[in-house]
């Protein structure tokens, strides 16, 4: 099968789309460690720190983010399960680790690896419709589950007297995003004539942006997209019980996250109590979404430090382990992410187009 070029992402040449956004992954890296060692830490124990390593721990961080790349793959198959399509745990995972990675370096921060899925899943026989449909069940149910655990980790706090007004106004952005969202495609899925006047509007907008005469898209192409939704729509409500099994996939994401952050403390040798997990770790996943960086790099290592410096972690430390915890689950899914890109077109061949029963 032979997969042509997309206008957003070639997979047949990642690296010539990591240029910009590595060099400012570098530099916003570079700016949160000189200006917290030149502010804050000091030179010794920073190296002290450094050299208490555990390096069995790092490995065992690896291992815990491997299932992590597993459970995605598994919230991605009851996505897809509930929209009528079947696909192997295997091929989903590499799917994950793929978009992730396009998400990180490709020009459309946040849209890119949503857009490389669809014009993948179109050599398998899914119309644009399903595959747009099934990213916004994705995004839906993770930040919904996501939006529950910062609720409860909000109450905690205030229970134990360790709420800060940084979480509360973040977790309170990313609340109105999520109802936002959640709302806006619930009433775009039930009133069709609103879903097609928004994509024809869209696409006006996109074609004035690049000063064309005629529209980006075809009218036709565009009235098969928003049929192609709302078809996969009315097949996702006899479906919507394969959604629990992603729920369940996100929970056990966010879990296996906060495991992980656990084990980077005690790479360090840091003792750390609820408060701070919870802190460090709303704070960090926050940004990661919010964040106008790829990943949320620089943003979320920064946020994350000056979280754990704020609850009486000292500097060199909380600096190591939001560095150590962040190249974990940032940087780790990018090298991945090149093999599944290397090897998804086969995993692609071996799976059957058809309908799930």
């Amino acid at each position: 099968m032979e997969y042509a070029s997309s206008p957003v992402f070639d997979p047949l040449h990642p690296l010539r789309h990591v240029g910009r956004k590595a060099v400012l992954g570098v530099v916003l890296i570079t700016i949160v460690i000189v200006y917290y060692t030149e502010r804050y830490a000091k030179g010794v124990e920073l190296i002290s720190t450094l050299l208490k390593v555990s390096p069995w721990l790092i490995v065992a961080m690896l291992a815990v983010n491997t299932v992590y790349f597993v459970l995605q793959g598994g919230l991605l198959r009851g996505v897809y399960r509930s929209v009528g399509f079947n696909r192997g745990l295997l091929y989903l995972t590499s799917m994950y680790l793929g978009m992730n990675l396009v998400n990180t370096i490709a020009p459309m921060a946040g849209l890119s690896g949503s857009v490389y899925m669809m014009y993948f899943e179109k050599h398998r026989g899914l119309d644009r419709g399903d595959t747009f449909l099934i990213n916004f069940l994705y995004y839906v149910t993770d930040y919904l589950v996501f939006l529950v655990i910062v609720l409860l980790g909000i109450g905690y706090l205030v229970w134990a007297g360790q709420s800060t007004q940084v979480i509360a106004a973040t977790s309170s952005i990313f609340a109105g995003f999520a109802i936002v969202v959640l709302v806006t495609g619930i009433v775009l899925f039930t009133h069709p004539s609103a879903l097609h006047q928004l994509i024809h509007g869209v696409n006006r907008i996109i074609s004035k942006l690049f000063r064309r005469k005629q529209p980006f898209i075809k009218e036709e192409s565009v009235n098969h997209f928003a049929d192609s939704a709302l078809l996969a729509w009315s097949r996702s409500r006899s479906g919507r019980h394969h959604l629990v099994s992603s729920a369940i996939c996100a929970l056990c994401l966010h879990l296996v996250s906060l495991l992980m952050l656990w084990l980077a403390f005690q790479t360090f040798h840091v003792h750390v109590n609820p408060q701070t997990l919870i802190s460090g770790y709303t704070i960090a996943t926050l940004l990661n979404i919010v964040s106008p960086t790829p990943g949320g790099i620089g943003i979320a290592e920064g946020g994350m430090t000056a979280v754990f410096v704020a609850l009486g972690i000292p500097v060199e430390q909380a600096l190591l382990v939001a560095l150590l915890y962040r190249t974990i689950f940032v940087w780790y899914p990018l090298v991945l992410g090149f093999l599944a890109l290397h090897f998804l077109p086969r995993l692609a061949d071996r799976e059957r187009p058809g309908v799930y029963n």
